[in-house]
């Protein structure tokens, strides 16, 4: 297991090799190696003089995904039966509450294709979920037959100020899978509208596996007049790398890399 991290720095995949990364710009971050790049995620008033200081690079704002839920004197936009589409849970949905091994293969069967991202061990994954105040919820659908773990959404349990959000939705990449992960994401739409939500949200840029399930349960793309509006930065600090971070098609986002 790689060794424990400063809470800024991450450890990532970036062409099939593990690299630490550091997630603030400018700062001195103790870790075990040598971090190859910093990424960060900065509001639009700050882009000039953040590049100024750091000589990062913009890819553009974060694919920020809404789906509304209630408007103020209106009440629910859809039904709650029909809510996330799906009424019954499937059988092998199970919920999750502690660190769980099988989310590591879950990850790496999900991301074959992806060439720069923050990596999304089991213990990563259960310690962004599980060690915090309040916790985060986790479903997962598992192969009945083969005990396989075929997809997992990671959720907040009670909305901020009216806001829940999808951190996080792998699944493999058979029918199976892409299948579970728009079944636990309807299961999670129903139980964050039923939780008060008014909004909810999901980052998901638009090659990633998962875009097409956040699309087919109506997550849209946030204006660019959001309040909540944020712009990706890359600064590479060993330069064989930039032709490769430096290209937002490369990476995978979820809204989980914006919990620091």
């Amino acid at each position: 297991m790689p060794a424990p991290l400063d809470p800024r720095a991450r450890w990532m995949r970036i062409d099939g090799d593990r690299h630490v990364a550091v997630t603030r710009f400018g700062e001195d971050v103790p870790t075990p190696k040598e971090p190859v790049l910093a990424f960060d995620f900065v509001e639009p008033g700050r882009m000039r003089a953040v590049e100024e200081e750091t000589g990062c690079t913009w890819l553009g704002d974060v694919p920020r995904l809404v789906r509304p839920l209630r408007v103020a004197g209106v009440g629910p936009l859809v039904a709650p039966a029909f809510l996330g589409g799906a009424a019954t849970r499937q059988a092998g949905v199970r919920e999750i509450t502690a660190f769980e091994p099988r989310m590591t293969r879950l990850w790496e069967r999900f991301s074959v294709d992806v060439s720069v991202a923050v990596e999304r061990s089991a213990a990563y994954l259960a310690a962004r979920a599980f060690e915090r105040p309040r916790p985060h919820r986790v479903l997962v659908l598992e192969d009945g037959d083969r005990y396989a773990m075929r997809a997992l959404c990671m959720f907040t349990a009670e909305p901020t100020d009216g806001v829940s959000t999808v951190l996080e939705l792998l699944h493999d990449r058979s029918v199976t899978g892409l299948r579970a992960a728009s079944h636990l994401l309807g299961l999670a739409v129903r139980a964050m509208a039923a939780s008060g939500a008014r909004t909810l949200e999901a980052v998901s840029l638009v090659h990633s596996g998962s875009f097409p399930m956040l699309l087919r349960h109506a997550f849209v793309p946030a204006p660019r007049s959001s309040p909540r509006r944020l712009v990706f930065g890359v600064a590479p600090l060993e330069p064989e790398l930039a032709p490769l971070v430096l290209r937002r098609e490369r990476w995978y986002l979820s809204s989980l890399d914006l919990e620091r």
